[in-house]
């Protein structure tokens, strides 16, 4: 099967190689921090590839030496709640439909992946393979949001919690001992462990790959999580209108210690 040209996105990259499409973030001067156009994107990307009968296996990765630093405070700083709240709208959408797929998701992190970026590689994809020079951190909590809760059944409570509290960095060998991720590699065997992955799932039978994960995203309704995840949307839409995440946003981008008063 022949390669497919570039399909033209302005913040991704959208490729197809045989059965395998791939899903570059390409904002690398902002290390592939997240925008709703950004996440629109990625959407519209992934429907794509759900929707071509030829794609079996799609590869998500960042452009540059970050996988993706989560979302542009830069941008988000400025948003009021109604655009905020469009941003989370298309966030949750993008996540919902990348862990929903009937295709294999592979993450490829190449480097640091922060926030809602450490979300699109260890919550959204079946098997993620980063090099050492990854890490995982959840810094929701240092920029005013609440920490999320997607970890909570992959790593349990004690680890979840320090994650998603402190926003302390995880490195990528920490993630494979903690069973974060499937395989931790050197940077210069990245591209051939993920190659090695995604070649073995596109050769399997694409139903039987379909059914098993929907058995598996069957189990963990059970536990009802998108529950939890609407439930943290509307504290987010709150926690956005508060003092200290316009304080800590504010001292992000100035480079400080921020100074919270809880309001």
């Amino acid at each position: 099967m022949s390669e497919t040209p570039r399909t033209q996105h302005e913040t991704i990259l959208y490729d197809k190689n045989g059965f395998r499409a791939t899903i570059t973030l390409n904002r690398p001067e902002r290390r592939n921090a997240t925008t709703t156009q950004m996440y629109a994107e990625i959407l519209s990307a992934a429907q794509a590839a759900e929707e071509d009968a030829d794609v079996r296996v799609i590869v998500v990765t960042g452009a540059g030496t970050a996988f993706c630093a989560g979302q542009d405070n830069s941008v988000t700083s400025q948003q009021g709640s109604a655009d905020y709240a469009r941003y989370d709208e298309v966030n949750r959408a993008a996540h919902a439909f990348l862990r929903g797929m009937s295709k294999a998701v592979v993450a490829r992190v190449n480097g640091p992946a922060a926030g809602g970026g450490c979300l699109l590689g260890l919550a959204t994809a079946d098997i993620v393979v980063a090099s050492t020079a990854a890490r995982f951190a959840l810094r929701e909590v240092a920029s005013g949001l609440s920490g999320p809760a997607r970890l909570l059944y992959s790593i349990g409570r004690p680890r979840a919690l320090f994650m998603a509290i402190t926003g302390a960095w995880v490195s990528a060998e920490q993630a494979e001992r903690w069973g974060l991720i499937y395989k931790c590699t050197t940077p210069e065997q990245l591209d051939a462990e993920v190659d090695a992955v995604a070649s073995l799932l596109e050769n399997l039978p694409p139903l039987a790959v379909a059914a098993t994960k929907e058995k598996m995203a069957f189990a963990l309704s059970l536990l009802n999580m998108q529950a939890v995840i609407d439930y943290g949307f509307r504290q987010d839409l709150f926690l956005h209108t508060t003092s200290d995440r316009k304080e800590a946003q504010k001292a992000f981008l100035e480079k400080r210690k921020p100074e919270y008063h809880g309001r």
